[in-house]
């Protein structure tokens, strides 16, 4: 009978959050796998990092504050050296208790590297929060770096980085080979070192990979027969802090499944468990890959068909006029303020044009197109030309964000899917002030579970309604409206936003939405930085032609706008240059028309010397070749050809 093969997943409490306890706490861990290991298992472990990497980055941070000229270290390599800070106290430990039981086997400690995808969803929105505690200067800072930083109230800000999905264990067959050979492996530590394939390198990314969705990946990778992820709760509970909760003591993935689709059960009753975010998606996500690995047999869910099309319908939707008008009569203008209006992906402008017109307003808008940019930048104030998301724009400095993004799905090289609807709506919202109002226009299908917590997150107010009849008939569309707040610490509840994708006639018509509805600020706002991702050379010419000093310094003078003539008759060799150069050439319009062509031909010739003694007798002949240019005018005439040597 084969051995049993198990991936057992170690968490912060198994480890400890300091050095010294750490080492306390790897001894009584070291004696639980101690035990597999006599049962005969084939133990393969990984670990979490968060406690630890965060000490470490927080040590190479401060060493930077302290010297100027010191490099601090990237996250990869923060992950790195913690791999291998907790594999060498939980090889040594473990190795000391098996020899204490009489058992001589090999712990080995493997650094572990795992690919990512550039264009993972999870780089967009970041939520891993990492370092100490920073001012709300230095929290500027980094954001000016490209860093991601969120606030908790009455303890400064932390720097936030990426959680994406593995895609492969780079190091997997050592683990492999040592693992067959009857080791005891410890690997994948704190999720892997995520890294990015660049042709033959791989560069560490800025992010963190989740210790559990990881262990999985592992343990579906090595085929083992059971996955032990430790926690510190006794069971996974339905109904979790109700009073009639129910303890699932075994769960098939099917039962998950319903439980994760029906009403979010699944997602609180793990939100107790001991991981490194707040919500149940690690384990979901290990649970969901084990179930893709099942055979399938049978008929397709019609359902489900219609969720993979939407995954394939690409389409940018126009905003309808009459709907527009039904939004603006909700919206509340202040009196005496100009208000900043924003469109990321405006198109041809006439939906921004519409809102602003009348309003006081100052509209700015993005277009990847350029025909359309063109077009938009005769009814925008200001059109930045190119990609929104390699553009310039300042922070909270908008009064209004108007965006009908394209819902375009789209697979990329790695087999993930990146959808623009949600990276315009994360990558946008940072321009809009707090207390300024979102109008976000997207099919009602597009209120998947992911879009509704980035919109609750950072939405106060939020009102969902549904386009007039025949619009909605045609695209499905909705406008959701929100006031932007400042992030909760805590999950949103997301529920009641989601079932609108699945009970669109529970939306209310945009008719009924009431008169000034939604105030906008009525603080001034100034927009400091806004540059598109192209040069945009008609809004250059329309700012100098508005300069007065700029016009006077390129006024022509009598010399430069009159006739080139030369002060002196040129030279034959001024003429043979100019002719050489090929400024002599096509049609000489004078009284007598022709066509010339001046070139230049390199000519050979030999030319020979005496060659004499001292006393000059005559002893033989040097012969040498000369080249030399020779300049030929063809001239082409009404009486014919002509070459002019």
């Amino acid at each position: 009978m084969s051995r049993k093969k198990v991936v057992v997943s170690l968490g912060h409490d198994a480890l400890g959050y300091t050095t010294m306890a750490q080492w306390d706490a790897v001894k009584v861990t070291a004696k639980a796998l101690a035990d597999l290991v006599e049962e005969d298992y084939q133990l393969t472990i990984t670990h979490s990092n968060g406690p630890q990497v965060s000490m470490i980055h927080k040590a190479m941070t401060e060493l930077r504050r302290v010297y100027i000229n010191y490099t601090p270290a990237p996250m990869c390599v923060c992950n790195a050296m913690s791999q291998g800070y907790v594999g060498y106290d939980i090889q040594n430990s473990l190795r000391a208790e098996l020899l204490s039981r009489g058992i001589s086997k090999p712990v080995s400690t493997i650094l572990t590297q795992v690919t990512v995808d550039p264009y993972d969803e999870a780089f967009y929105e970041p939520t891993k929060k990492i370092g100490r505690y920073m001012s709300k200067e230095d929290a500027e800072i980094e954001k000016q770096k490209g860093n991601y930083v969120t606030e908790e109230q009455d303890k400064g800000f932390l720097r936030v980085i990426a959680a994406p999905k593995p895609i492969d264990i780079v190091e997997i067959d050592a683990i492999k080979t040592l693992a067959d050979a009857d080791q005891v492996v410890i690997a994948c530590g704190g999720g892997g070192i995520p890294v990015i394939e660049q042709k033959h390198a791989l560069k560490g990314a800025s992010a963190v990979i989740e210790k559990d969705v990881i262990a999985g990946k592992l343990a579906s990778d090595l085929k083992v027969d059971q996955l032990i992820i430790l926690t510190n709760v006794d069971y996974v509970y339905k109904d979790f802090g109700k009073e009639n909760q129910t303890p699932l003591t075994c769960l098939s993935l099917a039962e998950a499944e319903e439980l994760a689709a029906a009403a979010g059960q699944l997602q609180t009753g793990l939100a107790g468990f001991n991981l490194m975010s707040r919500a149940y998606r690690p384990v979901y996500d290990v649970l969901r890959t084990f179930a893709g690995r099942l055979p399938v047999e049978g008929t397709a869910s019609a359902a489900v068909i219609g969720r993979l099309m939407n995954n394939v319908r690409l389409g940018y939707y126009p905003t309808d006029p009459d709907n527009i008008s039904l939004l603006l009569r909700g919206i509340q203008f202040p009196k005496g303020v100009t208000t900043n209006l924003l469109d990321p992906c405006c198109g041809c402008g006439k939906a921004l044009r519409q809102i602003a017109q009348g309003n006081n307003c100052y509209a700015y808008g993005v277009e990847l197109d350029e025909s359309r940019a063109e077009e938009a930048q005769t009814r925008l104030h200001r059109v930045g030309f190119g990609s929104y998301f390699y553009s310039r724009i300042s922070g909270e400095a908008f009064h209004l964000l108007f965006l009908n993004p394209p819902y375009l799905s789209v697979l990329n090289e790695n087999g993930g899917r990146s959808r623009h609807e949600k990276r315009f709506l994360m990558e946008s919202l940072y321009h809009l002030a707090y207390g300024g109002l979102l109008v976000y226009v997207i099919p009602y299908y597009r209120l998947t579970p992911d879009i509704c917590r980035v919109l609750c997150d950072n939405f106060d107010d939020l009102t969902v309604w549904r386009f007039t009849a025949r619009e909605f008939k045609r695209f499905k569309q909705i406008a959701v409206l929100g006031t932007r707040k400042r992030r909760d610490a805590g999950p949103p509840d997301t529920l009641w936003l989601e079932r609108y994708a699945v009970t669109p006639g529970a939306i209310p018509c945009l008719t009924e939405l009431p008169e000034d509805r939604y105030a906008l600020p009525v603080q001034p706002l100034e927009v400091h930085t806004f540059m598109g991702e192209r040069f945009n050379q008609k809004e250059l010419e329309q700012q100098l032609r508005r300069s007065g000093s700029f016009a006077r310094m390129m006024a022509r003078s009598e010399l430069d706008s009159g006739a080139k003539r030369p002060l002196l008759p040129l030279s034959i060799g001024q003429i043979g240059l100019v002719g050489g150069s090929g400024m002599i050439n096509g049609l000489i319009a004078c009284d007598s028309p022709h066509v010339i062509k001046g070139r230049i031909v390199k000519t050979v010739c030999v030319e020979s010397e005496d060659r004499l003694t001292a006393d000059g007798r005559r002893i033989g002949v040097i012969e040498k070749e000369v080249i030399s240019n020779k300049m030929i005018f063809s001239v082409l005439t009404p009486k014919g050809f002509r070459a002019l040597l």
